[in-house]
């Protein structure tokens, strides 16, 4: 499973994500939708740089 919580991403001042929780369960898949290619881009960077932050803890 994956478990994210209380992810705030800002970039240059600008707030990109805000207090997000989400728990996505072993095997599940997700989809963004809605959102332009970049908004895409930016959030899949941030979960990236959690994950390797989580991974040096």
């Amino acid at each position: 499973m994956l478990s994210i919580q209380n992810l705030t991403y800002r970039i240059a001042g600008r707030t990109l994500l805000d207090n997000v929780s989400v728990n996505i369960p072993a095997g599940h898949r997700v989809a963004s939708c809605g959102m332009t290619k970049r908004e895409i881009y930016i959030t899949v960077e941030a979960l990236f740089e959690m994950m390797a932050f989580r991974s040096i803890s």
